[in-house]
């Protein structure tokens, strides 16, 4: 959203789906924010945690179902620096990216004091980042 509220205007939907209809190929969004449906994925995830509350907003604009009508297959987002988790929502993978890294919206610390998981999409696919790679 660029007036900084939770949600998205009815003019920034129908931008993306005019700009979706042209490219009409399947595709990967990523979001600063998750969608509400990030929380229905939390509740029974294929993978990872949630370690803090999901803050999507309380309104559903119906990004979701325009990205999934629009040939979206998986969407990540951002913002709850503590979950790492991954499922399925209405055949759209949705994934909360947790931090990457140690200080800033990280854990605190380095590998040796804290050894959480810390995982990126790295060309579409989910890698754990840890002391090896």
């Amino acid at each position: 959203p660029e007036d900084g509220s939770d949600t998205y205007s009815e003019a920034q939907l129908s931008a993306f789906a005019e700009q979706a209809a042209q490219l009409a190929v399947p595709s990967i969004m990523a979001l600063a924010a998750p969608l509400p449906e990030f929380a229905e994925v939390a509740n029974e995830p294929l993978s990872g945690t949630q370690a803090e509350a999901i803050s999507a907003p309380d309104e559903n604009c119906g990004l979701f179902a325009l990205a999934k009508e629009n040939g979206v297959r998986a969407i990540y987002a951002g913002r709850d620096h503590l979950n790492d988790y991954c499922g399925l929502y209405d055949g759209v993978e949705l994934g909360a990216l947790a931090s990457l890294g140690y200080d800033g919206y990280g854990f605190g610390g380095t590998f040796e004091i804290n050894h959480r998981r810390r995982y990126a999409v790295v060309d579409g696919v989910w890698q754990r980042l840890d002391e090896d790679n």
